[in-house]
């Protein structure tokens, strides 16, 4: 990671990472829950590693239209996460709405795991100048950006909180091994060579389904990976729970 000015961005400077540091600190956040925490068809077990790891327990609230999920960053370094109610009760239902939760708190948490310093005052330290403490919380708000890879608003923020997201529910690992086993099975040695077949499409259905996740996350994160080609044809999957 290394950091430069940026007058555009909420905290006068900002971050960047290599891709490879998206993947070691999730994996890491992971570990410091003391558990695997991925059940197959449940996926990554988010409220655990929320609340193991950094005390947080997801609160279910009416927010305004549009707005899935916002974090609460206080100075002290705590963390409060709010997640639409209406989202929360379609998702016991709705596979859709339930993919959306997974991602908003998957969102959340990655905002937490890879920003959650930049919040952090000193309140130890009187200010040289007298100044009080800051006592009101930093507020980020998700408005239709949980989940979107397509464009770039220069809010680099969002756009490294989707990609911990992807990392946090498909860790590569994790990803990779049961690919390689799908694929074996199938014996294909690629997803590019199964797409080709006309089984590439089930595989990937059954890799959602497994890891609990929607369908333009699972795309996203295998061409991340470099295992499913990013030509339009092949990356339009039929959406299927």
């Amino acid at each position: 990671m290394r950091t430069t000015r940026d007058p555009n961005s909420p905290w006068g400077h900002r971050l960047w990472f290599a891709d490879h540091e998206f993947d070691e600190i999730m994996d890491e956040a992971r570990l410091r829950a003391r558990s695997s925490l991925i059940t197959e068809g449940a996926g990554v077990d988010l409220d655990a590693l929320l609340e193991r790891v950094y005390q947080v327990v997801p609160d279910y609230v009416d927010l305004p239209d549009e707005v899935l999920g916002k974090t609460l960053f206080h100075p002290d370094g705590r963390c409060q996460v709010f997640i639409r109610r209406e989202l929360a009760d379609a998702g016991e239902f709705d596979h859709g709405a339930r993919h959306r939760l997974r991602s908003t708190l998957a969102h959340e948490c990655a905002h937490i795991i890879i920003h959650g310093h930049l919040h952090l005052v000193d309140l130890a330290t009187p200010s040289l100048f007298g100044d009080p403490p800051p006592e009101t919380p930093k507020v980020l708000c998700r408005m239709g950006v949980v989940g979107s890879f397509r464009g770039y608003d220069g809010k680099w923020w969002e756009y490294q909180a989707n990609r911990g997201m992807a990392s946090l529910l498909l860790p590569k690992r994790e990803t990779m091994d049961w690919l390689r086993s799908a694929l074996e099975k199938r014996q294909v040695a690629t997803l590019s060579e199964a797409l080709g077949i006309g089984v590439g499409q089930e595989i990937i259905r059954d890799l959602r389904r497994t890891f609990d996740v929607s369908m333009d996350v699972t795309v996203y994160r295998l061409q991340e990976l470099g295992s499913l080609p990013t030509n339009p044809d092949q990356a339009e999957l039929e959406m299927k729970p």
